[in-house]
């Protein structure tokens, strides 16, 4: 196994020469002309809380993985540094966040700006590239274990403390679905249990062939959110959350959401509730979605779970789940609609 440190700035650089990557083959419009000062402007980033400019690192150590004489990464580690104060320095070891990307999306770049979010805010991200070495649906599960098994051996291999009491697992689109394949099959393969789980757009690419695991072994300790878009127009999303959402009933309804985005165009350029929403890094900048969206709930879903904090953000259909943030004229973003019904 080959490692190789590779600076933040040229996994950036990268994003926005390639662009973004296909999730389940839709793509997110091209950006949309500079708007008259007379536009309201979208939200801008919070200052504080979850989703928000606050940080405990300075800087993102990135060790990426390449099997011996393969030209492809296995996974990649995303390590806080330089912390900003001495207290945070002390307060290892790291909880670990396993990012699973959508369909042909191995390389982290797309992703990298809620990546970077999240490992500034004290989370060590494991990003594993499960599709290097598995070729059809039913096989990215098990991809997927040996990445994350490999990732939390090399961490221990070059000394970086994580707590495996403290795993949160987000995916996308197909990783969306593989994020809960994960957790439920985590315990029968020996790997650590996640007590926060995610998943935004689950698909898999025909029929639920990705969806391997049986769900009645998700854990029911666990924290859930399933984070769809009510503009969805793939017709097989449906159906996915659905059976999800009947087969985790071992998790508390207190405990799990449904949570839809709703496109607003009142100022510009609109906010879009489409499949390709979460990513965030290259050409596809974050935006009010993901700051008062995806980031927040995944922030506030780990705070409630690891340490009981910010649980009003992570889940319960309250105001502070549902709140968008504000156009620059004072009127709020549509709210996300929050449900216990997948139907």
């Amino acid at each position: 196994m080959r490692r190789r440190n590779t600076p933040i700035l040229a996994l950036v650089l990268a994003a926005l020469v390639g662009g973004a990557v296909p999730l389940l083959g839709g793509a997110q419009g091209a950006p949309q002309a500079t708007t008259p000062v007379a536009n309201p402007q979208r939200p801008t980033q919070p200052s504080s809380g979850p989703g928000s400019t606050e940080a405990l690192f300075g800087g993102v150590t990135v060790i990426e993985q390449i099997p011996s004489g393969q030209p492809q990464t296995d996974y990649w580690l995303f390590v806080p540094t330089d912390p900003l104060t001495e207290s945070v320095a002390a307060a290892e070891p790291y909880p670990v966040v396993i990012f699973v990307h959508g369909s042909s999306g191995g390389f982290p770049g797309p992703y990298l700006d809620w990546i970077e979010h999240l490992v500034r805010r004290g989370a060590v991200v494991l990003f594993p590239a499960y599709e290097s070495d598995a070729t059809v649906e039913p096989e990215y599960r098990y991809a997927l274990q040996r990445d994350v098994r490999s990732g939390l051996d090399a961490l221990e291999r070059e000394g970086v403390p994580v707590d495996v009491t403290r795993v949160a697992v987000v995916g996308i689109s197909l990783g969306g679905v593989l994020s809960v394949d994960y957790a439920a099959s985590a315990a029968a393969a020996g790997l650590p249990v996640p007590a926060a789980v995610m998943g935004i757009a689950p698909g898999c690419l025909t029929d639920m062939e990705c969806l391997g695991a049986d769900l009645a072994a998700f854990p029911g300790a666990a924290r859930l959110l399933l984070v769809t878009e009510a503009d969805e127009t793939d017709p097989m999303a449906p159906a996915m959350i659905e059976r999800i959402w009947e087969g985790v009933d071992a998790v508390p309804l207190e405990n799990r959401d449904i949570v839809r985005l709703v496109t607003d165009g009142h100022g510009k350029p609109s906010l879009l509730a489409v499949h390709t929403q979460a990513l965030a890094g290259g050409a596809d900048k974050p935006d009010a979605f993901d700051w008062y969206g995806t980031w927040k709930w995944l922030d506030a879903l780990m705070g409630c779970t690891f340490a009981g904090d910010w649980c009003e953000y992570a889940l319960g259909n309250t105001p502070e789940q549902r709140f968008m943030g504000t156009w620059s004229d004072g009127v709020p973003v549509a709210e996300a609609i929050v449900s216990d019904d997948p139907a």
